[in-house]
């Protein structure tokens, strides 16, 4: 566990980052990683004498199986409340499936790229409650001072940040990522709408922050703004994206 500022933490589960916010009910935990995080999460609670009932409310990002693979087993374990953006709730109760691109409009890289990451992460992914559906930049001010959703889609529909504006801070889900020295766009294979996905980046960009936490990757805790211009300056001098939006989503 990484303590990030006074109230967030960020836990490295493996295949994903989760984060710890001390809320004004309990604490909230945003994302559970796959399936089988439940015991490696209360390991690593239980070195800071936190116990899985302290957690009261489940913040999701988006349904991918990375980010929700845990959530049954966390819930059940917890009790807590699951709060998730109203696209990908029907997702993590099983009414409707995860969108992925036409395998045509991905390079040959990227196919491999995604076939890896498959069976790193497994494809394990349980219905779960959802007790919150959440409109793009709805208040969780109730769970925590300045909390808001913000809706990020593209690398899925309902793919969203939790922005703490009081600290600058987002926690972005797959936004982006920061697996190498530098920020980089989420991955193709797994990206419902790149195009999409580059206009939420640009978004990120106009908000100016002081941090960045994110799923895959260190959290950049100082001057986050300057790497996230570097990104959206580099996708905006690239070709348009092959990627499109279906007109539902919009």
């Amino acid at each position: 566990m990484k303590q990030l500022t006074e109230s967030v933490w960020q836990i490295d589960l493996g295949n994903a980052n989760v984060y710890l916010l001390k809320g004004k009910q309990g604490l909230i935990l945003i994302d559970t990683a796959t399936h089988g995080s439940l015991r490696r999460l209360e390991r690593k609670l239980k070195q800071q004498s936190i116990v899985l009932q302290d957690i009261k409310h489940i913040l999701i990002t988006h349904a991918h199986v990375d980010h929700v693979g845990g959530l049954k087993e966390i819930q059940a374990a917890t009790q807590a409340e699951v709060w998730a953006h109203k696209f990908e709730a029907s997702i993590i109760r099983g009414e409707t499936a995860v969108e992925l691109p036409s395998p045509d409009s991905l390079s040959q890289q990227d196919k491999l790229i995604g076939k890896m990451i498959g069976l790193m992460v497994g494809k394990r992914q349980d219905t779960a409650p959802v007790h919150h559906e959440l409109e793009a930049g709805q208040s969780l001010h109730e769970l925590f001072d300045g909390l808001e959703l913000l809706h990020l889609p593209g690398h899925s529909w309902g793919h969203s940040g939790f922005y703490l504006a009081k600290q600058k801070l987002l926690i972005g889900g797959d936004v982006m990522m920061h697996l190498m020295p530098w920020l980089t766009r989420p991955l193709a294979a797994y990206t419902a709408d790149m195009a999409q996905a580059d206009k939420s980046i640009r978004l990120v960009n106009s908000l100016g922050l002081d941090a960045l936490a994110v799923g895959h990757g260190a959290a950049i805790m100082k001057d986050a703004a300057t790497a996230i211009t570097r990104l959206s300056q580099k996708i905006t001098k690239r070709k348009p994206s092959a990627y499109t939006a279906k007109a539902r989503h919009k």
